[in-house]
């Protein structure tokens, strides 16, 4: 064999061993993907097996359906307050008659004329009347009350007064008509708070025994104030004064009986110590112009008003 020709057997050999690897590296990446088995063997076995039995469908059924979640109960409202109601309107009749009698003390507003006079600017004073008392609280009154003294007439002059040893009586009686208004106490509407709602709480199946079961709350009761039994008043009105002085000297030219016109106003407040009988005090201003205007001591004194104040007791009977 020449030299080319072995070359030529070393260069085919080799090739042939390189197609052997390629050829032998795709066999076996074939053989790692292909699952375990014999191949046909395998397949003749799954051919020869009999089709299995079709398995039984059991019948769908619905789900249970959940339980509702129970909805919590709604918290029991709140009462509302109460409304207060009016205050109830006085019972009885409309009108109630009641009758009274008075004894005070007076100051004259000419208290000079009256103390050179009578010894005193003012002295006792008695009388009574009637009143009208509606049950809405305004009232109307008629009285009569009378002041008496004695002294001696007096001459005045340049302020220094003489006596001039005449008695004399004077007498003062003065008629009132009064209107007013008593400030009679009213039922004030009470409020009640209701008690607050029992708390929501675990009410067990099995009921507790009697004796372990709370009490309800008890009602609040509302609480009547009590009212006021005295009762203030106000009032004022007009009337008629009649004046008078009378002398024992025998063939006296000075008597003076005269009638006045007068005006006055008054408060007080009266007490019920019964059903029947209440007792009273009032303080009352008269005020009469003119009244001592053509008397010689009033007008060296400068003094003209016949009124004053007085102060009174009062029993009443009636309701």
């Amino acid at each position: 064999m020449t030299r080319h020709t072995i070359s030529a057997l070393r260069r085919h050999a080799a090739c042939v061993m390189a197609c052997s690897i390629v050829l032998g590296a795709g066999c076996a990446v074939a053989l790692a993907q292909e699952p375990p088995g014999d191949g046909l063997a395998d397949t003749a076995q799954q051919a020869a097996k009999p089709p299995a039995p079709p398995a039984a469908q059991v019948p769908k059924t619905a789900a249970p359906a959940k339980p509702a979640t129970p909805a919590k109960p709604a918290s029991p409202a709140r009462p509302a307050t109460p409304a207060a109601k009016p205050p109830a309107k006085p019972s009885g009749p409309a009108l109630r008659l009641r009758g009274f009698g008075e004894f005070g003390y007076t100051w004259f507003s000419a208290n000079e004329s009256f103390d050179a006079v009578l010894g005193s600017a003012g002295g006792p004073i008695y009388g009574g009347g009637i009143t009208v008392i509606h049950r809405s609280g305004y009232f109307g009154r008629v009285g009569i009350e009378h002041f008496g003294g004695d002294g001696e007439r007096v001459y005045v002059y340049g302020g220094e007064v003489f006596p001039m040893g005449i008695p004399l009586s004077v007498s003062i009686t003065p008629v009132d008509f009064t209107g007013g208004y008593r400030f009679v106490a009213r039922p004030k509407p009470v409020r009640t708070t209701p008690p607050p709602p029992p708390k929501s709480t675990f009410k067990p199946v099995r009921p507790l025994p009697t004796d372990k079961v709370p009490p309800a709350p008890a009602a609040a009761r509302p609480v009547q104030r009590p009212l006021r039994r005295w009762v203030p008043y106000v009032g004022g009105g007009f009337g008629f004064l009649s004046y008078k002085e009378t002398s024992d000297f025998p063939g006296a030219s000075e008597d003076v009986s005269e009638t006045f016109t007068s005006y006055h106003m008054l408060a007080g407040v009266d007490y019920p110590v019964s059903k029947w009988i209440a007792v009273g005090a009032e303080a009352a201003w008269r005020f009469v112009p003119n009244g001592l205007e053509d008397s010689p001591v009033g007008q060296e004194f400068g003094e003209k008003d016949l009124g004053g104040l007085a102060f009174r007791v009062l029993v009443i009977v009636g309701r």
